[in-house]
């Protein structure tokens, strides 16, 4: 916070009608935002990147699945001993990617649903579709051109470069980092078309070696500095540029990241470049199993920690949807996992007494799931908003100051008292500057400000007892174009009556 000398009055606060880059921080998010025709073309990209991704993974299946159906002799009759069918390691390995894809879809649609005019979230949802696609088999299966499956590979590794680059706020910083992206649109395409794939297309994929593309090390290599850089890049911004808020958004997702990155790099190492469970037999393919299991589980801390930002830190502003996901996706995959599991057994029960199926074991099965909804959904609701507890509002933490106020325990300064208040405002909705003033000879002085004040005020209250004015406060801008609302206006309102009462129930005092 920096004093001003008391010399500047001021009988109206300015309040400026739109947004002009205010401050710093304020101008780097509020660019995230568009609108017309960039709006437009913006969305049609991202909806072209949606069908691309979607459509990759969807007209795979049937060929990944049919890879997976190989398998050699010997590990057809081990399977055989252990009295599993031949199919089984071609179900795990198709539900595990279908796992895998409604995971990442679910959080990427959700937050462009409620957030679609930021070109940031289109970004963040396209690295996580482009990310299940990259990490699972039925893209590379797919009957369109290699061409095509090519371009959508590069431009996903192109789209976690730039994510990690951005997050949180859509600019470089430093800003040289964006140099780092130009030669990745031409390296990663080629390196797909005429290497990758080619290659990929010409082994003999089986269900032994799901999902093995062979990659270089020295190209791998690479591409794990630039995520690195990265890593450092968000530390710089993490020390230097980010707000409180931003920081802790930044502190979860960079650990989300940095894990995924560490075991999916590990993964792609070991077993696309040097080869790593290239032998055959039930053995090499249950370690396949168990490595690409890890390997995915690691992958999904993306959007857990991107969730965990937008739930607890408010990312986006888009914590409720997230929320409700959290509770009802989980609640209807349950739901229908017990149901199934009902009516597969309790037809096997009736098959063994009456030697048919019956309606009643489905009308039995329905009579339960349909009691289990109501605890089920209070226990998942508890566990999330266990694990996901909110920030305190912007008003909770005004109200907070003001009963502060209220149960002083010794006389306010008015001068001090004011600049708190401001203080705490600032704070609370994250504006990019506040400002103080006080009242000389009924007019107002400016005697402190506060972050990156640049006299554009957004809203002001005054701060007044029994028709005196004492003061008053101004904010600037807040984050991604945030206005403040009539509620907020009410709740500043509300403390600065506090304030003002304090100071002068303590000058009578005093």
């Amino acid at each position: 916070m920096k004093l001003e000398p008391v010399n500047q009055t001021a009988s109206a606060l300015p309040v400026a009608p739109t947004v002009r880059g205010a401050g710093k921080m304020g101008a780097q998010e509020a660019h995230t935002i568009l609108a017309g025709r960039t709006l437009t073309i913006a969305r049609v990209g991202w909806l072209a990147g949606v069908v691309l991704y979607v459509g990759l993974f969807v007209l795979g299946i049937p060929g990944a699945y049919a890879r997976a159906l190989i398998l050699s002799p010997e590990t057809q009759t081990a399977l055989a001993e252990f009295g599993l069918p031949s199919n089984s390691p071609a179900l795990y390995w198709l539900t595990l990617d279908s796992l895998t894809m409604f995971g990442f879809a679910v959080i990427a649609l959700l937050i462009v649903a409620r957030r679609p005019n930021d070109w940031l979230v289109m970004l963040t949802s396209l690295t996580l579709l482009g990310t299940a696609a990259l990490y699972t088999d039925p893209p590379t299966e797919t009957i369109l051109p290699l061409a095509l499956v090519a371009l959508a590979f590069a431009l996903v590794e192109i789209f976690q470069v730039s994510f990690v680059y951005l997050f949180p706020n859509g600019t470089f910083i430093p800003r040289w980092l964006g140099v780092l992206l130009i030669p990745m649109f031409i390296w990663r395409p080629t390196i797909w078309a005429l290497t990758y794939l080619p290659n990929y297309y010409a082994t003999v994929r089986t269900g032994e070696n799901y999902g093995t593309l062979r990659q270089d090390a020295l190209d791998t290599g690479l591409m794990v500095v630039l995520f690195v850089i990265g890593i450092v890049a968000q530390v710089y911004r993490y020390r230097n540029a980010s707000t409180p808020t931003q920081k802790q958004q930044t502190k979860w997702l960079v650990f989300g990241i940095v894990g995924a990155i560490v075991v999916a790099a590990s993964y792609v190492i070991l077993v696309n470049a040097l080869g790593l469970f290239g032998q055959g037999g039930l053995d090499a393919l249950v370690s396949r199993m168990i490595g690409r299991t890890v390997r995915q589980i690691a992958l999904f801390l993306l959007p857990v920690t991107l969730a965990f930002s937008i739930l607890r830190y408010r990312l986006w502003d888009i914590d409720i949807l997230i929320r409700r996901s959290l509770i009802y996706v989980p609640l209807t995959a349950i739901l229908a996992g017990l149901f199934a599991a009902f009516v597969t057994v309790l037809q096997r029960v009736f098959i063994a007494i009456t030697g048919q199926q019956s309606l009643i074991a489905t009308i039995i099965a329905t009579l339960v799931v349909v009691a289990a909804i109501e605890p089920i959904e209070k226990t998942i609701k508890r566990v999330v908003e266990q694990r996901y507890k909110d920030a305190p509002t912007a008003h909770e933490v005004l109200k907070n100051f003001g009963e502060r106020v209220q149960t002083r325990l010794s006389l306010v300064e008015p001068l001090q008292i004011l600049r708190r208040f401001c203080d705490e405002a600032v704070k609370a909705f994250e504006a990019t500057g506040g400002a103080t003033f006080v009242d000389q000879d009924g007019a107002l002085t400016l005697v402190a400000t506060h972050g990156a004040w640049n006299d554009d005020a957004r809203i002001q209250v005054e701060v007044r007892a029994n028709g005196k004015r004492f003061g008053a406060i101004a904010l600037g801008a807040r984050p991604f174009e945030r206005t403040y609302s009539g509620a907020d206006r009410a709740e500043l309102e509300k403390v600065a009556a506090i304030v003002g009462n304090a100071i002068e129930q303590d000058e009578v005092n005093g």
